[in-house]
């Protein structure tokens, strides 16, 4: 069975594989990257068993190539902003995204196109804050792609799903969606 998953998924489908072909006697082969981009490979005829979004925008995109009575909501995540190695002392100023304003380094973020990218871009607009973030943007592939650029030091600071941001511990969690 060929599963399309939004890379956010990875830990959660990964320790799930093998009980899953046990309990339902399948092999499962996984495709992990963003929803937008596994939507695209959809749309060009790359078919699928299953599609994973981690947006309705992407699934949208791709429904009149799937059964519409499968469509299911079955997790919801936050929006995390993190730290990580080459936050520094920086980071212990931080209890809310408006702080990195007078912070200094790029913000790592998904691209306009990456459902993490779109709904952090969203919550910053509606605080006011993204004309002022927005040219400090690292922009990634996917959420677990920002993730990497932090957890790396490649940037001090980065819009992630809360999820990842507890997957690994060379991340710092400073603030989450409400």
């Amino acid at each position: 069975m060929k599963v399309l998953a939004a890379s956010s998924l990875r830990d959660l489908l990964g320790g799930l594989e093998g009980e899953c072909e046990r309990e339902i006697d399948v092999d499962l082969e996984f495709s992990f990257g963003a929803s937008s981009t596994l939507s695209r490979r959809i749309e060009a005829g790359g078919g699928c068993d299953v599609f994973l979004s981690a947006d309705a925008q992407s699934l949208d995109r791709v429904l009149d190539q799937l059964d519409p009575e499968t469509r299911h909501v079955f997790l919801a995540n936050r929006l995390a902003l993190v730290s990580g190695p080459a936050s520094g002392e920086e980071a212990g100023r931080i209890d809310d995204p408006a702080d990195l304003v007078e912070c200094v380094g790029d913000i790592a973020i998904g691209g306009p196109t990456v459902p993490a990218g779109r709904y952090a871009r969203r919550w910053l607009q509606g605080a006011g804050l993204l004309p002022r973030l927005e040219p400090r943007f690292q922009n990634a592939r996917s959420a677990r792609a920002a993730l990497t650029m932090v957890a790396g030091g490649a940037v001090p600071f980065g819009f992630v799903y809360s999820s990842d941001a507890r997957s690994t511990a060379t991340v710092v969690l400073l603030w989450e969606s409400g």
